[in-house]
């Protein structure tokens, strides 16, 4: 028996018509409704309710639900025309599979490439494979993520019997939980097809089942059919609201929204006030033609030593939790001892998007990034100097011990350093541990002269999944297990300086790259936000004759270059988008003008000096603005609750953005995963 007669043969006891069964089409718009009920009770039980009320939570399910439903009248069309009009010789159900398969490869191009690209650059540099490697990596993950949908096809037909089909449809509803709970706020792609899975299973075992003899049946079945497509396919048409919006994120299963946000884009109102931050009216002009900023008069003649050590995934409230510091008692100490920046943020909420900006003073957007030999998208080939390259043009000493492979100068992220050495095994995928770095760095601080110098070294112990500590816990207890392992590494590192002849005249700079979530938010891990807990990271500088105290002014790690430029007596270019924060070792409080930015998988935010922070998401089209003084959780986002602030603090940051962003004929700044 083919699979389209297995479809549409009497199986029921009672022997109906095959005209009172249900069709294959019919089968398949049932498995999107499963699917789409499964959700509805998954936000009712596990969403907690929005503040802006019952409107928002209602707009939630009604979105939601007509999106699948839309997908599920699409699939019923498309089942029912092939059954119709394909040609007799192609009814086995082998070429239904073969159809379905060609299908989803077809989405699988136009949904999966950003979802795959970085993974294929990643497994290509773990077997040690270049060109053409991760091209075909690739493709060979869209193809397979695919072809998912035609084996769960092939399975879910299996089960289209009397005693089996309810089994699948429980699987097909524990796949659409699945869904919700997996890849947190990210790949979009994958939750599609997973999705997609979920309605299959649910819905191809019900082809065949005897319909009740109340259900619609001909004329009035095409207007009941026209009475659900009506406000299905007008959630499709329909921008829905702000508010509405960030509810559908906030649901992994709301599987055709971001596709939809995509398409739109942002809306930008023609003519929007821009609320130009006080004293902040220059860094929203060109800056191109700046001349640069001469360097802070030293108080000595010696050479001084800068060691910029980062580590990855440190959120600053982890240094500021009495619960932890019994763990990292070398980080409070240096806490304790050092200028400490306690309203630092990172450049971004991924290790690229921040030491790139770091490194070369200047924000995402205003850089060209492109495909690096198949291994994704860097800023290898942006000319924008990064000030390694700067302090190695003045004769002072660059030397980089490089935790990942991408640390080294080929790179992009930082480059300009004389001396490199790449100690990212990537045997196993792993990265250089604490320890294996602090033996290096140290060895080559005992061989250093009485010239000037630039060390840099970023620790990845930290870096999810939390398997280098301990092994019981919640994830936040194994990460700052983790962390207690840098902890220990750093406080070897300075003793074994304190020792050395370069210890008066070294300046130690501790900081985290981004931050961690650990479920604020919905969200895990780093890279997908740009709240408070991925970019508010920890900032100590330990300095010769630099008395300790806790400095609140907001900075930015966009502002160490000029720093390191600074401290090293070198001019910083007039372009470069921070400021330098020696005036603040030496005791003084000077006024920072440069905006406060941030930038990662073309999301942006801006934060005010009244504490006001806005978020725009070009790609989802989303607005979000947050008061952190009365609401540092971001819990209440006053752009979709109707704040008249809302429109001139966005008008900033697109205002900021229309100049800071690179013109290059044919280019656009691209999504980096």
């Amino acid at each position: 028996m083919t699979l389209d007669s297995a479809m549409s043969a009497p199986e029921e006891s009672d022997a109906r018509r095959p005209n009172d069964r249900l069709s294959a089409g019919g089968a398949s718009l049932s498995g999107f409704a499963i699917v789409a009920l499964v959700n509805a009770i998954y936000i009712e039980v596990a969403v907690p309710r929005p503040s802006a009320g019952f409107v928002v939570r209602a707009g939630h399910h009604l979105y939601d639900a007509g999106h699948l439903l839309a997908l599920g009248l699409v699939s019923l069309a498309l089942v029912a025309a092939w059954q119709r009009f394909r040609p007799r010789f192609l009814s086995h159900g082998f070429f239904s599979a073969v159809l379905i398969g060609g299908a989803a490869i077809g989405v699988g191009y136009a949904t999966l490439v950003s979802d795959l690209d970085n993974l294929a650059s990643r497994l290509s540099i773990m077997l040690h494979k270049g060109d053409p490697w991760p091209t075909i990596l690739l493709n060979v993950l869209i193809v397979a993520v695919s072809l998912g949908i035609p084996i769960a096809w092939g399975i879910a037909w299996l089960f289209a019997r009397p005693k089996l089909r309810w089994v699948a449809v429980a699987l097909g509803m524990a796949a659409a939980i699945v869904n919700q709970r997996i890849l947190r706020n990210d790949y979009e792609g994958a939750h599609l097809f997973l999705g997609w899975a979920a309605a299959v299973f649910a819905g191809v075992p019900l082809a065949g089942v005897a319909r009740s003899p109340r259900l619609p049946r001909g004329a009035r079945l095409l207007a009941a059919l026209a009475l659900v497509a009506v406000p299905s396919f007008a959630t499709v048409a329909i921008r829905p609201g702000t508010n509405v919006l960030l509810q559908l994120y906030t649901t992994q299963g709301s599987v055709l929204a971001p596709f939809l946000a995509r398409l739109r884009g942002r809306v930008v109102p023609e003519h929007l006030t821009a609320a130009i931050p006080k004293g902040q009216a220059a860094w929203f002009r060109d800056r191109s033609a700046e001349p640069p900023v001469p360097p802070t008069p030293p108080r000595a003649n010696e050479a001084p030593v800068v060691i910029l050590v980062g580590i990855d995934s440190v959120r600053a409230d982890v240094l500021e939790d009495p619960k932890y510091l019994a763990q990292l008692p070398e980080l409070t100490k240096l806490k304790a001892e050092s200028v400490y920046f306690s309203e630092a943020r990172s450049a971004g909420p991924g290790t690229v998007f921040s030491y790139t900006a770091t490194f070369a003073g200047r924000y995402f957007s205003e850089m060209y990034w492109s495909e690096r030999h198949g291994t994704g998208i860097w800023a290898w080939e942006d000319p924008s100097p990064r000030f390694p390259e700067i302090l190695r043009a003045h004769g002072v000493t660059t030397v980089d011990f490089a935790s990942i492979l991408w640390f080294v100068n080929d790179w992009g992220v930082a480059r300009g350093f004389g001396e490199e050495t790449n100690m990212d095994p990537r045997t196993s995928g792993s990265h250089a541990t604490a320890a294996e770095l602090v033996g290096a760095l140290t060895a080559r601080l005992g061989k250093q002269g009485d010239g000037p110098a630039f060390y840099f070294v970023h620790f990845m112990d930290a870096h999810y999944p939390y398997d280098r500590g301990r092994a019981d816990g919640t994830p936040k207890d194994r990460f700052v297990s983790e962390l207690a392992i840098v902890d220990e590494q750093l406080g070897k590192l300075r003793r074994v300086i304190s020792h050395l002849p370069i210890a008066d005249r070294t300046t130690l700079v501790v900081t985290a790259d981004h931050g961690e979530a650990f479920g604020e938010h919905g969200t895990t891990q780093h890279g997908t936000t740009l709240y408070e807990e991925l970019l508010r990271v920890p900032l100590f500088i330990k300095s010769p004759d630099a008395k300790p105290r806790v400095v609140t002014d907001p900075v930015s790690l966009i502002d160490l270059g000029p720093t390191v430029l600074d401290l090293l007596s070198v001019d910083t270019p007039g372009n470069y988008m921070g400021q330098s924060l020696v005036p603040f070792l030496r005791g003084a409080s000077p006024v920072l003008t440069r905006p406060i930015v941030a930038e990662g998988r073309l999301k942006r935010s801006l934060v005010f000096a009244d504490g006001m922070k806005v978020i725009t998401d070009e790609r989802r089209g989303t607005v979000e603005l947050y008061d952190l003084v009365n609401d540092p959780a971001e819990l209440h986002n006053l752009a979709a609750e109707g704040s008249a602030e809302a429109e001139p603090r966005v008008g900033a940051i697109d205002a900021f953005f229309q100049v800071h962003t690179l013109k290059r004929k044919g280019y656009s700044p691209p999504f980096r995963p």
